[in-house]
């Protein structure tokens, strides 16, 4: 089972334990680290829950989160895991409503590991997604790394691919005249995702018609709906 827990690093993943209490339920999240007997499951943001491995009966991939995430074996490089260590301290820090300084190093501290594993793994997507994470939570801004010489084209950014991922489903929903509270969320995950993608690709063609042309849309959305899904100012 130790060996199956190691093989799942970085997935998400359902585990099944032996029943102690009437209300039991699974434990669904992503595999975080194994030791010689406990698996550390990351089930939220900043939450951890540390399972015994003597007590687990099944382990298998999470479907739901995993159809959510792109799957990346983790890069082989020992920065990969002391960054993620530390950029759990920091969310961790910013959730318990640690001092500031105290999440702003954590997070400077990961940002520096993180950057040495993507010499070692330029392509790894994970790595340069808690990069940006932890670069916000260190500045507050999503520029980790500005880029303006991309003015289109495919881009090894997830929110790049998040971004093309929720026009293409904005465009079936408009065409299939889907519910309006539907297009709204794709109009709203289009502006999460463009903004972020814009701050490190500021020139990026595709990235701004996609972002404009749910701008046009946003405006043409009854205001319940608007205000439903936080949408009642402009994007910008």
């Amino acid at each position: 089972m130790r060996d199956r827990l190691r093989s799942l690093i970085d997935k998400p993943v359902t585990i099944r334990t032996v029943p102690d209490d009437p209300v039991w339920k699974p434990t669904s999240g992503v595999v975080f680290d194994v030791s010689e007997d406990a698996v550390d499951v990351l089930i939220g943001s900043s939450v951890m829950k540390t399972v015994r491995i003597a007590t687990i009966i099944d382990v298998s991939i999470d479907e739901r989160q995993a159809r959510d995430m792109l799957l990346e074996d983790p890069p082989e490089d020992p920065s990969y895991a002391l960054g993620k260590r530390k950029l759990f301290e920091a969310d961790q820090a910013q959730h318990l409503a640690q001092p500031p300084d105290r999440v702003t190093a954590a997070a400077a501290e990961a940002c520096g590991y993180l950057r040495r594993t993507r010499t070692v793994a330029p392509s790894h997507l994970g790595t340069e997604l808690l990069l940006e994470r932890a670069h916000h939570l260190a500045t507050g801004r999503w520029d980790y790394e500005c880029d303006p010489s991309a003015t289109g084209g495919e881009l090894a950014n997830h929110n790049y691919r998040s971004a093309k991922a929720r026009a293409s489903k904005l465009n079936e929903a408009l065409e299939l005249r889907r519910p309006e509270d539907e297009v709204a969320s794709h109009v709203a995950a289009i502006g999460k995702w463009t903004a972020r993608a814009l701050a490190k690709y500021p020139n990026h063609g595709e990235l701004r018609q996609w972002r404009e042309r749910a701008e046009s849309i946003r405006k043409k959305l009854s205001e319940d709906v608007r205000r439903a899904n936080a949408l009642g100012e402009p994007l910008v």
